[in-house]
Parts: C-alpha cells; structure tokens; sequence
C-alpha cells in the first residue's frame, strides 16, 4: 500500500505596509509512502519527503548592539533610554544587523529531501500484541540546511564583520523500539 502526495501553497502577511512571505511558506510538497509486507509478520516500509525551502531573513551586516542604561552612565537621569553596549573591557558589542522590515522572510533555505525507513516484525501478524521495529531517519544522510547560523567576528581585532558559520540539520538517525498493545 501507499499514498503520493503534492501540494502548492502560497503564504503571505502584511507587516506594517509590507506583504511578505510568512514563516512556514513552503511554495512546494511531495511525500511518498510505502509499506509492503514481506510476510504476515514482517513490514517494510518508507517515505520520501521533497519541499522547497522555508523563507528566513538574511542579515545584511553588523551593527553596534544596545542595551538599556539603567544605571545611568551618562548622568542624564533616564535609565529607561538604549545606550551602546559594550562588554567588561569596554569595547563595543555587534550584533547582527536584519535591516528594514522589508527584508523579513526575502531569502529561502535550498529545497530539502529525506528518506525514511522502518522494518517491523510483529509475530501473529498485523494484530499481534506486541512487536520489534528498526527505524532509520534521514537514512541517505541528506545535509537539508533547518538552521542556518552565522557570527559576528573580527578578522583584524577592530573591524566586525559578518560571518555564516554553519548550517544544522536532521542526522542519519537509526532507533530500535518495542511496542505492545494493551
């Protein structure tokens, strides 16, 4: 038995004027799903998940971070005002820099696949009370980018710069289980 699925979906929000891509607008899905039986006891089956990429907001470089003055450093008597941070040795901190709300959600992760697969042995067949199953997600060990993060650094110790320094994603990820019905 299985199932093929496709679906096409556009997802937007207004933001102070702007239409933008919403977080979960995914333009296009297809799943696949699988399961044959070997024998009355034992069930192999599988899925494969394909979709373009999730919209994310790119930094488009450094600025100077801001906390709140609350102990007043520059004696004007407003503690509630955003003042330059700066860390214990008095330097100044970054942070990323996003830019106008018009650049929310303008650039997308790459597409993303994973396979998944699981056998099963149950004895007594599909209404056994208890069974065994191998499960293996992202069995191709497919790098699909979830997050992708970056830094600020300084390359020459005065001037920050902007660095992406990784992307994280589902591993090749096996498990065992026992499952009994009661």
């Amino acid at each position: 038995t299985g199932r093929l699925s496709y679906s096409f979906g556009v997802a937007n929000r207004l933001i102070y004027g702007e239409t933008l891509p919403f977080d979960y607008d995914r333009r296009h899905v297809l799943h696949l799903v699988g399961r044959y039986n070997l024998r009355p006891s034992l069930v192999v089956s599988g899925a494969l998940h394909v979709a373009s990429g999730i919209p994310r907001t790119e930094p488009i470089g450094v600025r100077v971070a801001s906390r709140a003055d609350r102990e007043d450093a520059d004696g004007d008597g407003i503690r509630d005002e955003l003042v330059p941070a700066r860390d214990s040795t008095g330097n100044l901190v970054y942070a990323l820099d996003f830019g106008p709300v018009s650049n929310i959600n303008r650039a997308r992760n790459p597409y993303s696949a994973r396979a998944d697969a699981r056998v099963t042995y149950s004895p007594g067949g599909l209404g056994a009370r208890w069974s065994l199953y191998v499960d293996v997600v992202n069995l191709l060990n497919t790098a699909n980018p979830g997050l992708i993060v970056y830094e600020v650094t300084s390359l020459d110790g005065r001037r920050p710069t902007l660095r992406r320094k990784g992307e994280a994603s589902i591993p090749f990820l096996p498990s065992a289980g026992l499952r009994f019905r009661f």
